[in-house]
């Protein structure tokens, strides 16, 4: 399963830069959020990002100085530079300064997404994630960057299940409730019940994320998003590198 895109919002008006970080997380990709380039500045050496949405008027440095800085130090980063600058000398400035793609506003939003997926196979979707293993047999998930396996119950398995084996990083709710429902049970999983298994879940998990963001994400109207690279495996294979001790099983 692939990581999602993540994507950071460069923008000094607020409405604008909410509307873009809502509609954008609605369809599937990770939004971060800055208004200038200082704030940029304290994103990035914590969370690498894969595309960078830039407006051209921030406060204090202005978009052209913010996308070189980006191209010098992170050549692999794509620029969407999303500015209402639409004469043509501020377009070859803004691909002189290192953008990929020059956007004029107003762009409609499903543009822009398109825009924004385009640049990443561009790029060849550069950026990976960090990958999480999940041991079927053991009931065990094992998290990146050396943390202890965790112990999954066996609704915590089957939920996590679900997601590595699909091809999409999306799940309705219904259809997670109809599979994930025993076979000898007489009542299907109900949503109160699969959102408390999921609750639980991001409570074992987000403490051993690489990064600060959510790893499971509610799609509203819709069901879930698994944040997350995920792969089955057998922990107990000689090639795979041992880790710390696992934890204790949890009964479920």
């Amino acid at each position: 399963m692939s990581a999602p895109i993540r994507v950071a919002i460069v923008e000094d008006d607020a409405i604008l830069r909410e509307e873009l970080a809502w509609f954008l997380g609605q369809h599937g990709f990770e939004t971060l959020v800055a208004n200038s380039g200082r704030g940029i500045d304290d994103l990035l050496p914590g969370t690498p990002v894969d595309v960078v949405v830039l407006d051209l008027n921030l406060p204090g440095e202005s978009g052209f100085e913010i996308a070189q800085r980006l191209k010098r130090h992170n050549p692999a980063t794509g620029v969407v530079m999303l500015t209402a600058r639409s004469a043509l000398p501020d377009r070859v400035k803004g691909y002189e300064s290192g953008a990929d793609i020059y956007l004029a506003k107003p762009v409609p939003a499903e543009e822009l997404k398109a825009a924004i997926m385009s640049l990443h196979r561009r790029l060849g979707g550069q950026h990976q994630a960090p990958t999480w293993l999940l041991d079927r047999e053991q009931a065990l998930i094992r998290p990146p960057a050396g943390h202890p396996d965790i112990a999954l119950t066996s609704k915590e398995l089957a939920f996590l299940l679900l997601f590595a084996r699909a091809a999409r990083d999306t799940l309705e709710s219904t259809t997670v409730c109809e599979l994930m429902e025993p076979a000898d049970s007489a009542e299907p999983l109900s949503k109160r019940a699969l959102e408390n298994i999921v609750s639980r879940l991001r409570k074992k998990l987000q403490p051993h994320a690489v990064a600060p963001r959510a790893l499971i994400r509610p799609v509203w109207g819709s069901g879930y998003q698994l944040c997350l690279v995920l792969k089955e495996a057998r922990l107990g294979d000689p090639a795979i590198a041992p880790t710390l001790r696992s934890a204790p099983k949890t009964p479920g």
